[in-house]
């Protein structure tokens, strides 16, 4: 059952399609906190039940299941790293009975919340069917889900890799998925029929895959910024690790090897694992802690190379150790690299490998140096606020006369 509206509220749909972990979910949690906060009732469709339930423990809209990407391998390249066609066409979407099964399950949808507003995170196939049928739609998401348009096209990220789908072939798919819907594609090119106009893409410069495109700055992450201190005298880690990760439990094993004080989230985790490392003394998170709290009392950040935390460790001057699992977390290791003060974490040979590589990462002194340096000039520029930004579009949205919604 949908929430009661207020008597000045809306309906307002938080969407998640695409993409895994916590870092698609908070943002929108953020959002919701504060609509809710105007009067405004929120209901959540995700990917990722779990994922949604753990972020939004203290949120009591309904939380649904949206719907999921039917299994889908591209033959030939994979990694994706053509640009945002790529991360279209390993989702299925040049698929048309695949992109088909996903438009029908969002509309079915869309007919039992009637949202007055979609605030879309990472939802291709949302975007494309709010727009077709001009439902009111704001498009939220990191630098790399929500690219900049030129001169009609998606940028590429790679001047040395072709799309693994042509733009017309991904075009084709969609009309031919919506037009069983008795729709049409909001535009004849792919940024039009996906995105509208004012997307809004948060994070930080300097970790944006596409800042030699992006004509319009990226708005500052949602989420709370830690405060630029010096690190402790001693060294201390904190790791964010999720169960998916191979290996999970001779990084646990390294940690507690290192002698390294550690502070720690195991995200999806055998709780095994965590109730080792309490033993050893470390602080083990039973939930998502909050950044802007831990980081200014660490000196060091281990993780898989998300944007959320990335861009955190950016901001409070903490250097980086990643083990990337996929091609977005691969750019945000590539920019902290340039950076100085990221490292690459190699997966196999065993957890005394493992503390080794740990005790390195921590011992040099070069990192610090980078890390705190880039902080320091992050915090001197005058970066557009996200949460402001996007809660006012809505409000617009909101406020403005309903159109008549196509079927």
């Amino acid at each position: 059952m949908m929430p009661p509206r207020a008597a000045t509220g809306k309906q307002i749909l938080f969407a998640w399609e695409a993409g895994a972990n916590l870092g698609h979910i908070m943002p929108l949690m953020r959002l919701a906190s504060a609509l809710e906060a105007e009067g405004h009732a929120a209901s959540f469709a995700v990917r990722d039940l779990l994922a949604g339930a753990t972020a939004l423990r203290s949120n009591r809209g309904p939380l649904l299941q949206s719907p999921i990407w039917p299994p889908h391998v591209h033959e030939g390249n994979e990694d994706g790293a053509g640009g945002y066609q790529d991360v279209l066409a390993l989702l299925g979407f040049g698929d048309a009975r695949k992109l088909s099964a996903m438009l029908r399950g969002w509309h079915d949808l869309l007919r039992c919340i009637g949202p007055d507003l979609i605030v879309a995170e990472h939802s291709p196939a949302l975007q494309a069917l709010a727009l077709a049928m001009r439902l009111p739609l704001v498009v939220v998401g990191t630098h790399f889900t929500v690219p900049p348009v030129v001169r009609g096209r998606f940028p590429p990220l790679r001047g040395d890799r072709t799309p693994l789908l042509p733009d017309r072939r991904l075009i084709d798919s969609l009309k031919e998925a919506l037009e069983r819907l008795g729709l049409h594609p909001a535009a004849d090119n792919l940024p039009g029929a996906l995105f509208p106009q004012d997307a809004f893409a948060l994070g930080l410069h300097d970790l944006d895959s596409y800042a030699g495109f992006r004509t319009a700055p990226i708005l500052r992450p949602l989420e709370p910024s830690p405060e630029l201190v010096p690190p402790p005298d001693r060294p201390r880690l904190f790791a964010y690790l999720g169960g998916e990760l191979p290996g999970l439990a001779d990084w646990v094993r390294a940690l507690a090897r290192t002698g390294i004080e550690v502070e720690c989230y195991l995200r999806d985790a055998p709780r095994a694992l965590g109730r080792f490392l309490e033993a050893t003394g470390a602080i083990v998170h039973a939930e998502p802690p909050d950044l802007a709290e831990v980081l200014p009392r660490v000196s060091h950040v281990v993780c898989q190379g998300g944007a959320g935390l990335c861009q955190a460790a950016l901001l409070a001057g903490r250097p980086v150790a990643i083990l990337p699992l996929h091609g977005e977390a691969e750019r945000n290791l590539a920019s902290l690299e340039r950076l100085g003060m990221a490292v690459r974490l190699a997966s196999g040979g065993g957890d005394e490998a493992h503390a080794q590589a740990l005790s390195g990462f921590v011992s040099d002194h070069r990192l610090i140096v980078a890390a705190l340096s880039r902080a320091a000039g992050i915090a001197q520029r005058d970066q557009p606020d996200g949460l402001s930004a996007i809660v006012g579009r809505i409000g617009a949205c909101l406020s403005a006369p309903a159109s008549t919604p196509a079927a």
